[in-house]
């Protein structure tokens, strides 16, 4: 039979991990997938964004964390990053397009492992007051998405 000691403690101990349960579902960034074929994305992080829509602040730099499941083998992959306004996408370069190198994954991609992928980028602080959809992914040497997400995003 248990005794209180023991049961008070197991009472504890739930309690602290359904804590930390909704800890970690609230500090998701809230994104969408967007039609990738190569692979699909099954989380996403963004520096200082748990809530619809990330306040991306000028001036600072972001940090986006992906983690995805490649698909297929991917012998290279490089970012493809866009602001969607008013529906239309305009391309944003980020300082290092090559995925392969600077974003913690190894190339070639195989199929069926998990990956995380990790960047950093500045929001200039000249650009607009607004508020736009991120499409973040990163696509192989056919133009491919391995992942795509799209991100709820405002600009300050």
């Amino acid at each position: 039979m248990k005794t209180s000691r023991q049961t008070m403690r197991n009472q504890i101990i739930s309690c602290l991990v359904f804590v930390a349960c909704v800890v970690n579902a609230m500090a998701k960034t809230p994104y969408k997938t967007c039609g990738s074929k190569l692979g699909v994305a099954t989380n996403v992080s963004v520096s200082g964004c748990d809530s619809s829509p990330c306040i991306l602040k000028k001036g600072s730099s972001i940090k986006i964390t992906v983690n995805f499941t490649s698909h297929a083998d991917v012998e290279k992959v490089e970012d493809a990053v866009s602001g969607i306004i008013d529906k239309i996408p305009v391309p944003f370069p980020t300082p290092h397009p090559n995925a392969c190198t600077t974003k913690g994954i190894s190339c070639p991609l195989k199929k069926g492992q998990n990956y995380t992928y990790t960047s950093s980028t500045p929001v200039v602080a000249s650009y607009p007051d607004l508020r736009l959809i991120v499409r973040w992914a990163i696509k192989d040497t056919n133009g491919d998405y391995v992942f795509c997400v799209l991100i709820p995003a405002e600009l300050k």
